[in-house]
């Protein structure tokens, strides 16, 4: 097929696909960028396709006794069917299917190149790649990873592609980049650290311009995120500012990557620096809002981190105007009765009452209540929980006969649904004897948060 061939002249099935990179009028041309490389993959799937079409007219049509077609093709011609068919079904969005057929191309490459071989090595960790990045099934990855490891290991040294040198450093950093970020998903960090370790140093090894930018990234992504799951703070700062200057260099998908870098930078960086991880968190907030819009989810939830992040360095003030940007988001999203815009209400009830802002606190938990109530129940523990807020709010305020009436409530559910020895059973009991040793107070000065 050749390189100018238009999405009109391809087969239906991978024009539908094509359709998405708005390819009708533009031809394929040599500018590297990722909707490019997309095209050019679907039209050498689409080539290959023809070619095994050809070779299927050299074979009879058979029927099993019951009337079932037979595929007559041999084994080797399948294999670029099956790379062909997974190219459709991923530029389609159908990720089920697609890991299936590669399933079944693995099969393939296994009973025609033998185990172990080079090809059957990369058919495993493009098998253990999809089911991650297309499934987000960490153990089957992790285990097809390992897969690939031990048949690299049994190939030999001169034997197919991966004789070469840097083929097989770069094979190496792969599946171990592959391993450990199942691991990490799977909660094993100690086993994770342990493989991206590996691969980082075979990395180190090859030079820096034989470097594939997007490995590189993934691996030192994955080393920070680990790292931080790990509780090295530090080191995981690092590896995450890392990331972010490799990600900077990519122009086409590099701002989407640079939300989450800066996103994940700021909450590691706010268990040691609180005030750095602000700025972190105002360029996540800024690129979401860019990338997806000021009303979207991502920049809603950027907003929240950022809040959060202004509580722990005491600005309670730019805490308050990122939790008021971030519910009014909310709310248009996902209503005033969703799980995330009550918890998010719950949050904004807390800081004012730290701030003493009790007039507001007490109008915004009336509001939280009745949605609690509705949504959870009046005997849920949630509803005991905004008892128990609105009752902090009605102490501070000095108001003992309303405050009392909420912590009884919701120490009678508490009791009833943990017991009387859980924490929060004795701290609303903790709460209400507050309200007995200062009852001769004007204005009692307790507060819970």
């Amino acid at each position: 097929m050749e390189e100018g061939k238009d999405a009109a002249e391809l087969d239906p099935v991978v024009a539908r696909a094509l359709a998405r990179y708005d390819t009708s009028t533009t031809t394929l041309a040599d500018t590297g960028d990722e909707t490019n490389e997309q095209l050019a993959a679907l039209l050498a799937a689409q080539a290959d396709y023809d070619a095994q079409a050809e070779i299927a007219q050299d074979y009879p049509v058979c029927y099993s006794e019951r009337g079932f077609p037979i595929d007559m093709r041999p084994p080797f011609s399948k294999i670029a069917v099956a790379e062909a068919e997974y190219a459709r079904l991923v530029a389609e969005g159908a990720h089920v299917e697609a890991v299936r057929v590669l399933v079944v191309r693995t099969t393939l490459i296994k009973f025609v190149y033998g185990d172990p071989s080079p090809r059957l090595a990369r058919a495993y960790l493009t098998l253990a790649k999809a089911y991650w990045e297309l499934r987000e099934l960490p153990g089957p990855a992790a285990q097809h990873a390992r897969t690939a490891l031990d048949c690299w290991k049994r190939v030999g040294k001169t034997d197919g592609d991966l004789a070469d040198p840097l083929a097989s450093k770069l094979f190496v950093t792969e599946a171990h980049t592959a391993l450990g970020t199942a691991l990490h998903a799977l909660g094993r960090a100690a086993e994770a650290e342990k493989a991206l370790g590996k691969a980082d140093r075979v990395l180190d090894s090859i030079d820096a311009a034989a470097r594939p930018a997007a490995l590189e990234l993934q691996l030192t992504h994955s080393l920070a995120r680990v790292c931080a799951a790990c509780g090295k703070h530090d080191i995981a700062c690092e590896f995450f500012r890392r990331a972010i200057e490799i990600a900077r260099a990519d122009t086409v998908n590099g701002k989407a990557r640079l939300a989450v870098l800066f996103e994940e930078l700021g909450a590691c960086e706010g268990q040691r620096e609180p005030a750095r991880a602000v700025a972190s968190l105002e360029h996540s907030r800024a690129l979401h809002a860019d990338l997806a819009g000021p009303d979207s989810e991502a920049a809603a939830a950027s907003a929240l981190a950022l809040a959060r992040a202004h509580i722990r360095a005491g600005d309670d003030a730019r805490a308050e105007a990122a939790l008021c940007e971030a519910l009014e988001v909310y709310v248009t999203q996902f209503g005033p009765h969703d799980e995330r815009t009550i918890q998010l209400n719950d949050e904004l009830a807390r800081l004012l009452l730290r701030c003493r802002r009790l007039h507001d606190a007490a109008q915004l938990m009336k509001r939280v209540l009745v949605v609690k109530t509705e949504v959870y129940g009046a005997a849920a523990v949630q509803t005991a929980d905004a008892h128990q807020l609105c009752g902090a709010v009605r102490l501070a305020q000095g108001k003992l006969n309303h405050a009392t009436k909420h912590l009884r409530t919701a120490l009678k559910i508490y009791r009833h649904v943990y017991g009387p020895a859980h924490a929060q059973t004795m701290k609303t009991e903790k709460m209400l004897s507050a309200i007995v040793a200062n009852k001769d107070d004007d204005k009692p000065r307790f507060s819970a948060y």
